[in-house]
């Protein structure tokens, strides 16, 4: 009797562990999709800010800090008055 306890006490145990790292990771993908949709976002609306043209599309985005930079366009007070810092 004590062996049908301690088994069904073992395998309860092991299927709320694994539940809760299910669970754990799901919640781990959801808040890392999450991130890079806000990042793609970002990226997005500084492209439609800057208005690049097919060069300067082509060449990398460079981040410097909180600032996210498209082609040449120069980062001047102006400019961060114009567009908008990065979250």
């Amino acid at each position: 009797m004590a062996g049908i306890l301690s088994e069904k006490m073992i395998k309860g145990l092991s299927e709320d562990a694994l539940d809760s790292s299910l669970n754990n990771q799901a919640d781990n993908i959801t808040s890392w999709l999450e991130k890079n949709l806000e990042n793609f976002s970002s990226v997005k609306q500084t492209i439609e800010a800057t208005n690049p043209d097919e060069e300067e599309l082509q060449e990398p985005a460079i981040q410097i800090g909180n600032l996210l930079r498209i082609g040449k366009t120069p980062i001047t007070d102006q400019y961060l008055v114009d567009t908008f810092l990065l979250d």
